[in-house]
């Protein structure tokens, strides 16, 4: 019978005398002050090693363990049953309901995106409105773009970013790289003939950068130049890095630290390459978009932090200082009692902490509140004649409530929010590359609307030119050249309006101008229209048509101080079109038309290139 068998704690009586197996000195010697002997002390100990912090010393702890009770530890006696369960709890506990906590939080976080968006979207919204809400959202994104003019022609064809080389910017994306690794290669001691290659090597690479921003500088003048973030970006790298070789040059030791330090920055060019992967570069804007919820995460977090700290010196300020609960990790002041918590944001060693807090046993010379004595010492290295240790002990239960409850909401919760928040700013941007109106598109319309103009309007003599040049599906692009009827069929479909004052006092058939906005607006609709023809999807193919031929358009239309314009247009076209005999049909009409196809593509040798209709 196990009530019969001579414990450790029983011999341990006998040998040592009374007082040796009373049961808070066995505990002490023996087992920890977590253990698996309640259900509390379990569910503690379990939460403990959910963290993963020093999980592996209680499991080797728990190996040694006896089959009985009061027994004295024996070196790996339970190995096999103790490492089995362990591990089990920590891909279960640790691994598996851990990620169903912030795969929750995240639902949660969508879920509550999701309502308000539908808060600001209404919730009966159809299709029609919704297409016209997309169309609206991206046109309104639109602003004219400035034209950038060579000031040495031959150096900007090199780098125009409308027909640019793309030979020679994978030349500099290649020697970016390159220059990367060989900065990566410098370790100390190194032998002073691979130091001079290296020095050589980077001496290159410097001249080389420096030549691409000259060479840039000759070809765009220095406002187009400066008027670049990236340019910019570059510059700053390209100045800094002159500067540095020249510290170094001229061995100026008071700048020593500060040439380091500019050479640094040279590592920063690698982000030029976000610019010509698109990869890369969706990852960094997705990383970027998320920034302003990461400040509003680290405003909650600043705030529960500020709150915990103020309210763990009011609890636990006179605790008595002991081997992990020290005067670098305590709560005796505001300042420390930070800093202690942000330690435990990543874990570290908070168990231990949490130990010794807890590390006292009933009947000892402590206080659970003692009143403040002005000879306490702050800290162990204090100790001296003049001055006593604090003494307090503080509410056990407290600790644990206080503690449980901090590490639960801040690492486990609001830590956990970042990663909704990356995750949502990732599923946006992928939203984004899968929408029918696209950044790429934006970029397009306003790098070929810079070629006709840096105003906000376009003259509709210029439309049709405007719609051949523009890529697919927007417009048709430099692979196809339409036909003026062609074109003039598309522009009727599109259903472009006016603003009111741009045809004001205008007769039909008269030159006048279309705001950017809506030449944007009427082409994303093609677009929109497109894909739902190849989607086969008539649902919205019926909205879209709706959407032209609804009887409050017009009232709508007026109230934004707009009106058709295709009756306008389709007058001016047919007022330039050549009056010969029979021009709609017939040889004539065949003749004309075959002459306004050659102007904008080039048929037979004779027409005129697609990127000159700008300056026709």
């Amino acid at each position: 019978d196990e009530k019969d068998l001579m414990t450790s704690k029983v011999l341990c009586g006998c040998m040592l005398g009374e007082g040796a197996d009373d049961d808070s000195v066995w505990a002490d010697v023996v087992a920890p002050r977590f253990n698996f002997d309640n259900i509390l002390n379990s569910m503690a100990l379990l939460f403990e090693i959910t963290s993963t912090e020093g999980w592996v010393d209680i499991m080797q702890a728990a190996a040694d363990t006896r089959a009985w009770t009061d027994m004295q530890p024996v070196t790996n006696e339970s190995e096999g049953l103790s490492y089995f369960y362990f591990l089990i709890w920590m891909f279960v506990g640790a691994f598996f309901i851990v990620q169903v906590v912030v795969a929750v939080l995240c639902d949660q976080f969508e879920r509550i995106k999701t309502e308000n968006e539908e808060k600001g979207q209404g919730l009966f919204t159809t299709i029609a409105q919704q297409q016209w809400k997309e169309t609206l959202k991206w046109a309104m994104k639109l602003k004219p773009k400035k034209k950038l003019k060579p000031v040495v022609v031959p150096i900007f064809e090199i780098f125009d970013p409308f027909d640019g080389s793309r030979l020679f910017e994978q030349f500099i994306m290649a020697c970016i790289l390159i220059n990367t690794f060989t900065m990566a290669l410098k370790y100390i001691e190194m032998p002073d003939d691979m130091l001079e290659t290296l020095n050589i090597c980077n001496l290159i690479f410097a001249a080389i950068f420096t030549i691409e921003m000259v060479l840039k500088l000759l070809a765009l003048g220095w406002t187009q130049y400066i008027r670049d973030a990236w340019n910019k970006f570059d510059f700053i790298i390209v100045i800094g890095t002159l500067a540095g070789i020249i510290v170094e040059a001229t061995g100026g030791i008071a700048l020593g630290s500060v040439a380091s330090i500019v050479r640094m920055f040279r590592i920063g060019r690698i982000l030029r390459l976000t610019k010509s992967m698109p990869e890369m570069r969706r990852i960094f804007e997705s990383i970027i978009s998320a920034l302003p919820s990461m400040m509003n995460v680290m405003g909650l977090l600043g705030i529960f932090l500020f709150i915990s700290s103020a309210l763990a010196v009011q609890l636990f300020a006179k605790l008595e200082l002991k081997e992990d609960f020290n005067e670098h990790g305590n709560f005796q002041d505001f300042g420390v009692a930070m800093l202690t918590l942000v330690r435990f944001l990543t874990g570290e060693n908070w168990n231990g902490v949490l130990h010794h807090m807890v590390d006292w046993n009933d009947g000892e010379s402590c206080e659970v509140d003692p009143d403040w004595q002005e000879d306490w010492c702050r800290s162990t290295a204090e100790w001296i004649e003049n001055c006593r240790p604090l003494n307090g002990c503080g509410d056990r239960y407290a600790v644990y409530i206080f503690m449980y409850a901090y590490l639960f909401l801040a690492p486990m919760v609001v830590f956990n929010l970042f990663v909704g928040i990356v995750l949502e700013a990732f599923d946006k941007n992928d939203e984004n590359e899968d929408a029918t109106l696209t950044t790429e598109q934006c970029e397009n319309f306003r790098d070929t609307w810079a070629e006709f103009t840096e105003e906000q309007h376009l003259c509709v003599s210029k439309l049709k030119d405007f719609m051949q040049i523009l890529h697919a599906p927007m417009g048709f692009g430099k692979d196809y050249v339409a036909t003026d009827v062609e074109l003039e069929e598309e522009i009727k479909k599109i259903h472009i309006n006016v603003v009111e004052e741009n045809i004001a006092g205008k007769s039909m058939g008269d030159e006048f101008e279309i705001d950017m906005k809506d030449i944007a607006e009427g082409l994303a609709k093609r677009v929109q229209r497109k894909a739902a023809e190849e989607e086969g999807d008539e649902e919205k193919l019926k909205a879209l048509n709706f959407a032209r031929t609804d009887p409050m358009g017009e009232k709508r239309l007026k109230n934004r101080g707009l009106v058709t314009a295709q009756p306008w247009i389709q007058s001016f076209f047919d007022s330039r079109r050549p009056k010969s005999p029979g021009a709609a049909v017939g040889a004539g009409g065949a003749a004309a038309e075959a002459a306004a196809t050659a102007a904008r593509g080039g048929v037979g040798g004779t027409g005129m290139a697609i990127e000159d209709m700008a300056e026709r």
